[in-house]
């Protein structure tokens, strides 16, 4: 009766072990796939100054919307926080976040997004 306890604690350790490995292995893969998405932070800076600075030159209103906010001083201070204005309509029925899809695409915009959850543009 003892060895077949004892065959049962092995058995139920073993296997016990062995589902962790997998779960594990699983969880690191996805680890791997969703930062592969990410940009460098570096890398998202620019990218996210170059549509920037192409919209602010092609649209007054745009200029005008990043001065108003900057006015504001959420934080005390002339800059703006990209998370809480990018849904605030600048022109007409277009978004800030809508306005800067029309020098980039929704993929580099939310890689742009995802690589800096915090992006404040300096005014």
């Amino acid at each position: 009766m003892k060895q077949l306890f004892f065959l049962f604690i092995t058995v139920f350790i073993l296997s016990a072990c062995s589902n962790n490995d997998e779960d594990f292995s699983i969880q690191n893969e996805n680890q791997v796939i969703c930062n592969y998405d990410l940009l460098d932070e570096s890398e998202a800076q620019k990218e996210f100054a170059i549509i920037l600075s192409q919209a602010v030159y092609h649209n007054e209103p745009l200029r005008k919307f990043i001065k108003t906010e900057a006015i504001r001083q959420f934080d005390n201070d002339h800059d703006v926080f990209y998370p809480y204005v990018k849904n605030k309509k600048v022109d007409h029925d277009l978004t800030f976040r809508d306005l800067l899809l029309s020098y980039t695409n929704e993929q580099k915009l939310r890689q742009i997004e995802e690589s800096l959850p915090l992006l404040t543009i300096l005014v």
